[in-house]
This record gives structure tokens, C-alpha cells and sequence, in this order.
């Protein structure tokens, strides 16, 4: 039996997820806030998840099983429209919840109603050889900017407000991979988002980590998803044109041409609702100074698309900082070739 009115509720869908399940539901039943029910969807597990779970007698659990899987989007959207909670908790079956991070989250919804998402930062763990931990942007601008690029959220972490996704009647896309991405930009402008700046969970890597299972299809999905997002933005992308977008979101810039980038950028800077939003011309001069820096190096050519560039101008990016670089790669050159001779 569950509580009947909590604040919020906790979802976390599990396919085949018996390895680490203690630890996952162990961390939600062991916060420091307690005003929540644990709505745990088994979606089809041919192992012993279903069995793990069933041995809690916690009554703020409830299970909820699917007769076959139906996959991560279907789920959460199946499991929200059952939860009674103001709020909603995501969580994965490998990962682990620091014990204050529903008090946290749901104080930082408390102070604004207007505030659709809130977040925090991860601490990798599991195959890496050292723990890591991934920082995300705090402000609703730097967030929603971010959003044109690449995923501002971890997942698992996200308190959700309830009341504003059934107000704009926003669901998971239910599509197989990007899924959560695709949910922040359809909800991006209408709701205010915020990443609390501190670890809050510890994200697990696996080897069937959602993004690494397939990463050909991962990426498709998430340039699909991001050609969609353009598109409402009155901007029209052609296929190598979503491929620089995506590699710019990953600063993947060692695989990108100068040239081409410079044109992406000073396309996407044309549009109205880019040029009009500080945090994203931020961003767009960012990351094109990045671009710049592994992308020109030694290259003659590259120089002399630099200094003739809209985006030099327009950015205001020195020359003196490309000679920088090329001065850079000239030295170490000559250093190694001293050291060969050296050794000779």
C-alpha cells in the first residue's frame, strides 16, 4: 500500500537491472526527504529484478509490471500518468542518489513556480579508471542556449514539476535513443530549468550504457532530434550541415573543417531568435574559438580563411591569438627535432 498525497514521486524503470538494484533503490529509500512514493516499473525482465524488488516491504514502493518491454520513453510515460506526486524523481536501477538529493531539489522547486527542471552535477564511477565528475550549467539561460548544442541534463537526476508538464501536456518522444533531450527542447521557452551546482548522484558506466550501446543510432537519433529543433527555428540544415552541429555540440573539432564551420555558424547567427539571445551568441563565439584553435594549426590556408572571416570580425577574435598557436606548433616541431638529433 502507498501514501496517498506525497510531494513527490520516484521513477525508475528496470529492464534486467539485477546487478546493482539493491544499491539504486537503497539510495532512494535511504534520503534524508521522505515525502515520496517509489514507483519502481519492472519493463519485462527476464532475470531476477522483479524478484529483488518484490522482497521490499517499504509501502512507499510500487511496482508496476510490464506484461512486455516496451522501452525507456513508453515506460516513464506509463509510469507518470500512475504517479500521484507533485513532483516527479527520475533515477536509473545502476546509479546512486546521494542521500540529500531530493530535500535539495525539491527546495530549489519550492522557490520558483515557474521552474520545470532541476538537475545537478554526476560523479562517474564504475568502468572509468578515475572518478570524474560532470558539471552542467546552472541558469535557465545558460541551459536553454546550451540546449541548441547538446544535452544540459543528466537524466537520472532530474526532479520534474508535474503541474507544468500536464499543463503543456509534454510527454517523452518515444523514440529509442535522445529521448530525455528531445523532452528538454520540446519543453524549452515555456519552462524555466536549473542544474543545482554540486554532486548529487553517481553515474554508473556500464557496458550497456544507454549512449555506448549503439553509438551509430545514438547519434542519428540525437541529429534527428536537433534537425526537428532547427527547423522550428526557421533554420534548414542540409546532412553534413547536422553532422558540424552535432560535432560542435560533442567540441569534437579535430574532425571539422574550418571553412565549413565558419559557414554553420554564420548561418545559424543570421537567424532572428540567435542573434537576439546573448547566452547563445556567447556560446556559438565559444565554441567557435575552440574550432579555431584545433582546426588552423599549421595550416596556411586555414590562416588565411581566419583572417578574411565574417566570424573574426564579428566575434572579435585577435589575430595575434592564431600566431599564437601557429608559434606554438613551430616550437614544439623544432624541439623534437633537436631531441631526435640529440639522441643521434
Amino acid at each position: 500500500m502507498s501514501i496517498k498525497n506525497p510531494k513527490v514521486s520516484v521513477l525508475m524503470p528496470v529492464y534486467n537491472g539485477e546487478k546493482y538494484l539493491r544499491e539504486a533503490i537503497d539510495s532512494i529509500l535511504n534520503q534524508t526527504f521522505t515525502d515520496f512514493e517509489f514507483l519502481i516499473i519492472d519493463d519485462g525482465s527476464t532475470d531476477d529484478s522483479r524478484k529483488i524488488i518484490s522482497h521490499y516491504t517499504d509501502k512507499r514502493i510500487r511496482l508496476i509490471k510490464n506484461k512486455q518491454n516496451l522501452g525507456l520513453a513508453r515506460s516513464l510515460n506509463k509510469v507518470i500518468e500512475l504517479s500521484l506526486g507533485l513532483y516527479l524523481a527520475r533515477m536509473d536501477a545502476d546509479d546512486i542518489s546521494l542521500p540529500n538529493r531530493l530535500q535539495l531539489q525539491v527546495s530549489e522547486m519550492e522557490k520558483n513556480a515557474n521552474l520545470g527542471v532541476v538537475g545537478s552535477w554526476v560523479e562517474i564511477f564504475g568502468k572509468a579508471k578515475d572518478n570524474n565528475i560532470w558539471k552542467y550549467p546552472e541558469s535557465n539561460d545558460e541551459i536553454s542556449s546550451q540546449l541548441l548544442l547538446h544535452c544540459c541534463f543528466a537524466h537520472p537526476t532530474v526532479l520534474i514539476n508535474k503541474r507544468l508538464i500536464n499543463q503543456y501536456n509534454y510527454s517523452y518522444p518515444e523514440i529509442r535513443y535522445g529521448e530525455d533531450y528531445a523532452f528538454w527542447l520540446k519543453m524549452n521557452k515555456n519552462l524555466e530549468y536549473k542544474n543545482v551546482q554540486q554532486v548529487l548522484l553517481k553515474y554508473r558506466i556500464t557496458n550497456s550504457s544507454l549512449s555506448r550501446g549503439n553509438k551509430d543510432a545514438y547519434s542519428e537519433s540525437i541529429r534527428n532530434i536537433q534537425k526537428e529543433y532547427l527547423k522550428k527555428m526557421k533554420i534548414e540544415t542540409s546532412p553534413s550541415e547536422l553532422i558540424i552541429h552535432y560535432m560542435l555540440g560533442l567540441s569534437e573539432f579535430k574532425k571539422l573543417m574550418l571553412h565549413e564551420t565558419e559557414a554553420w555558424i554564420s548561418k545559424l547567427i543570421s537567424s532572428d531568435e540567435i542573434n537576439n539571445n546573448f547566452y547563445t551568441m556567447d556560446l556559438l563565439k565559444k565554441q567557435w574559438k575552440k574550432s579555431l584553435k584545433w582546426s588552423i594549426i599549421g595550416s596556411p590556408r586555414a590562416m588565411y580563411l581566419f583572417l578574411f572571416s565574417k566570424l573574426h570580425k564579428r566575434f572579435n577574435i585577435p589575430a595575434l591569438l592564431r600566431l599564437k598557436y601557429l608559434l606554438n606548433k613551430f616550437l614544439i616541431k623544432k624541439n623534437r627535432e633537436l631531441s631526435i638529433l640529440g639522441s643521434n
